[in-house]
């Protein structure tokens, strides 16, 4: 069987914790166009000027060199779709109930669905149970689109090393299908 890639060049990341940060200044690094999304107007205001929020190593030094050049931030993915979406939102554990609260994730997928198309890889990065890539995500990509190239890839960075550990550890990787 022949592998098929596919060429990425625009990469968004939405929710620029820490998480959609560090994945957004490791990618930047290597090369890729990254267009960060957040909802937090005083997160994107900060990013805007090149200053990250979040202290991690080489990320301040990474952010100042790319923004407006391979860096983008907005409260939207751009109207040109990308190639990838990964999402990396914010999904905290309500501390009475126990259950981890997705509608930060549900709304990431209705905006990768509002702005891109079936060709998009889609990447979940963020903390969630089992099944909810399933459940929350793919539902919406596929009343959208009626298929989706959609990926499970859960974060594991170690705060203080995350820039050398996303791109010099092996990813875990699920996927909904073989092209995915």
């Amino acid at each position: 069987m022949t592998q098929q890639t596919h060429p990425f060049h625009r990469i968004g990341v939405i929710g620029m914790g820490y998480v959609g940060l560090t994945l957004t200044a490791a990618l930047a690094r290597k090369g890729f166009e990254v267009h960060g999304v957040d909802v937090q107007p005083a997160v994107l205001e900060s990013l805007g000027r090149g200053r990250p929020h979040v202290y991690e190593p080489g990320v301040d030094e990474t952010f100042a060199e790319y923004i407006g050049s391979r860096i983008f931030i907005g409260s939207e993915l751009p109207a040109e779709p990308v190639d990838a979406a990964i999402l990396c939102v914010s999904t905290p554990v309500d501390e009475e109930t126990h259950e981890p609260y997705l509608k930060n994730l549900a709304a990431a997928a209705e905006q990768v669905a509002r702005r891109c198309t079936p060709e998009t890889l889609v990447v979940v990065r963020s903390t969630v149970p089992v099944g909810t890539t399933r459940e929350v995500v793919l539902p919406r990509l596929l009343d959208a689109w009626g298929r989706a190239r959609l990926v499970m890839a859960p974060e594991r960075t170690i705060q203080g090393r995350a820039l050398t550990e996303l791109t010099g550890l092996p990813q875990v990787v699920g996927a909904s299908t073989r092209t995915a």
